[in-house]
């Protein structure tokens, strides 16, 4: 059951989250799954319809990005996003004066 559509993108909902399908391919080509808010299926659509650059750094999303889009240069630009959130350094702060 189709819950929203934006031109070519069609969202689902199914299994605790929703879909985006990417109409002008086959489902196994181009979706993506378990987006856990429909505003955020929204953003993610916008951004690939637009080619917009994606504020977030989760990986998932960012993979979701890739998956929906089939222009090779947004592709290409999200891949770089990704590389850059696994090249950054982590930094962890541990409140001095607590036992663990």
């Amino acid at each position: 059951m189709v819950i929203y559509q934006k031109k070519n993108f069609q969202v689902y909902t199914g299994n605790g989250g929703y879909i985006i399908h990417n109409t002008n391919y086959e489902f196994s080509e181009a979706h993506t799954h378990y987006i856990q808010s429909r505003s955020m299926a929204k953003v993610i659509i916008r951004n690939v319809l637009y080619k917009r650059k994606p504020h977030t750094k989760n990986r998932y999303l960012l993979k979701s990005h890739q998956r929906l889009s089939k222009d090779q240069t947004y592709i290409d630009m999200i891949e770089t996003l990704i590389q850059k959130s696994k090249d950054k350094q982590s930094y962890k702060n541990v409140p001095s004066g607590v036992r663990r």
